[in-house]
């Protein structure tokens, strides 16, 4: 069990709302099949990656964004894109973080910008 402050709106709750409408926004998400393996350890890596059949291979074209906007409403002016996966261990890397953006945020556009990562466990990963 855990707690959320659903007053605050940040990165947890933004994973929190990402899990919870997989299922058509009804508040419960099945247990993955692999998390209820006889033979699961959570606290070895190598679990999560034993099918390699399983495995995917995510790929995020990052293209354009309209009306980007800073936390006080001020118009970014040279726009960032951020793309990660939160998951697993061997899921879990380093954030890709695209050039600034041509145009302001108001009609942001990149060229060749994508994010491309192995998924071993796509069932426990999430695009944050």
């Amino acid at each position: 069990m855990c707690a959320l402050n659903f007053q605050t709106p940040g990165y947890a709750m933004y994973l929190d709302h990402g899990m919870f409408t997989q299922n058509g926004g009804c508040g419960y998400v099945q247990k993955p099949a692999i998390l209820s393996a006889n033979d699961f350890d959570s606290h070895d890596p190598t679990t999560f990656a034993r099918e390699p059949d399983e495995s995917e291979l995510l790929v995020v074209d990052i293209l354009a964004g309209r009306n980007l906007r800073h936390a006080n409403g001020t118009v970014c002016r040279t726009p960032v894109v951020e793309v990660g996966v939160v998951g697993t261990p061997t899921d879990t890397h380093a954030s890709y973080f695209t050039q600034a953006a041509r145009g302001t945020g108001l009609a942001a556009h990149w060229t060749h910008e994508t994010f491309t990562q192995e998924i071993a466990c796509p069932a426990l990963a999430s695009v944050g």
